[in-house]
Order: C-alpha cells, then sequence, then structure tokens
C-alpha cells in the first residue's frame, strides 16, 4: 500500500489547490472584453482592432426601441501553439458561444439572463491579443417594462465559449452604463422645420449613420416626422 507523510500530503493537497486556483484565474485572463464599439464612427461596420473607437455608455430611447444590441470588443491572450514542423494544431483559438447578462435596471431591481453571442477570437500574436468582435443582446423586449423615466441602467456581461482545444473558457465580468431615457435621440434641426413642425421631406445632412434605430445615435425628425413625438419641437 502506497504510504505518503503528513508533510508530503499536505504539499501535495496544497500544490492542487493552487493548481486549481490558477486554472481559473487563467480562463478569465485569458480572454477578455474590452469595450462594446461606436458602430456609428465606423459606418456601422465592427472591425476588430485594438485601435477601434469605443463607446463610455450606451443610451437606449425607449420611444422607438425596447432592446439594446451590443458589438463587444473581446481579446483573447493566449499564445499560439500550433506548429507545422511538429504536426501540432493551434488550440488556441477560441469559439464563443454565448453571454451572461445581469441587468441592473435604473429604479434598482435587476434580472439575469444568458443570450447568443457568436464570434471567433484568434490567438495572440506574441503580446498583442487576437481581437473579434462579437454581438449580444444587452436589453431584451420587456427588460425595461414600460417606464418613460429617464435613468441609467448596468449592464453587467462575461462571455464564454470554448477553445479550439477543448478548454472552457469564461471572461472576467465587463459593467457598461446604458443611459435609458424617453425621445432623447431625435434632434429638430433648423431646416427641418417649418412653422414650428418638422416636416418629412426636408433635406437634412445626417451626420452619422443610424445602425440600430433608437439605440446610441441622434437622429434628425424627419425620420419620424409622422410620429408626434417628432412633429414639433425646437431648432437644434
Amino acid at each position: 500500500m502506497p504510504w505518503v507523510s503528513k508533510t508530503a500530503a499536505t504539499l501535495l493537497l496544497a500544490t492542487t489547490a493552487a493548481g486549481l486556483a490558477t486554472g481559473c484565474a487563467e480562463n478569465e485572463s485569458s480572454i477578455f472584453i474590452m469595450g462594446v464599439f461606436n458602430l456609428s464612427a465606423s459606418d456601422c461596420l465592427a472591425k476588430p482592432d485594438a485601435e477601434a473607437e469605443l463607446l463610455f455608455a450606451g443610451t437606449i430611447d425607449l420611444a422607438f426601441t425596447n432592446t439594446y444590441e451590443a458589438a463587444l470588443l473581446v481579446g483573447n491572450q493566449l499564445t499560439e501553439q500550433g506548429s507545422r514542423e511538429k504536426l501540432r494544431t493551434e488550440t488556441s483559438r477560441m469559439r464563443l458561444q454565448g453571454a451572461d447578462v445581469t441587468l441592473f435596471r435604473p429604479d434598482g431591481s435587476e434580472v439575469s439572463f444568458t443570450t447568443s453571442a457568436s464570434g471567433f477570437v484568434h490567438n495572440a500574436d506574441g503580446t498583442d491579443p487576437g481581437y473579434a468582435a462579437v454581438s449580444a443582446q444587452l436589453i431584451r423586449d420587456g427588460d425595461l417594462g414600460s417606464s418613460t423615466e429617464n435613468g441609467i441602467a448596468i449592464a453587467r456581461v462575461r462571455v464564454f465559449g470554448e477553445s479550439l482545444g477543448g478548454e472552457d473558457v469564461e471572461s472576467g465580468d465587463f459593467d457598461f452604463p446604458i443611459n435609458v431615457c424617453y425621445g432623447c435621440l431625435v434632434r429638430f434641426p433648423a431646416e427641418a422645420l417649418v412653422e414650428g413642425q418638422c416636416v418629412a421631406t426636408a433635406e437634412v445632412r445626417e451626420e452619422q449613420p443610424i445602425c440600430y434605430f433608437g439605440q446610441d445615435t441622434p437622429f434628425p425628425c424627419t425620420v419620424c416626422a409622422q410620429d408626434p413625438l417628432c412633429m414639433g419641437g425646437s431648432a437644434q
């Protein structure tokens, strides 16, 4: 029967515990959420790049939408493992499968859910992480109820998936504030108003493309001139 001294057993248990703790830590540090793309600044294209323009906070205008779609910039810090010379396939790339979201509503209540978030993240190149753009819904239909009051919601999100080597991976938490308002994204440019009323046929230059209507990007009243909320207002 194998015999192990108490000292050796203690060291073995300590080493095993440290290994397990390190494994968990490595998962959360290997993949991370860098931020949420500012899609309007890039013609609605989410280009996975460390220099991409990111949002400090989002905006959801409940007069026009009740969902919030985020394009997440996700990074992978695992280095290359594949080798043609050694006939070893690359296992450090990651296939993302979903996102866990906890939404803290403006009234202090919260709701948690899991949403689909597909994406593929390449491995790091030396000390430079590999990046991917991952789409995930941070606010679902009905999550904010029927309130029309302004406030701030916080979406706490973490993405998860699997490496090509079969290892489960999960990022740490990323908190993203979202301004909740009613009618705040509508603009009333002077050239669109006739006797104080917004005219749908007026020619108004849009400074930024509208990627998701009612989300993040202000828009002229001509876009929604038939809506009572957009029919009249002061020049902006």
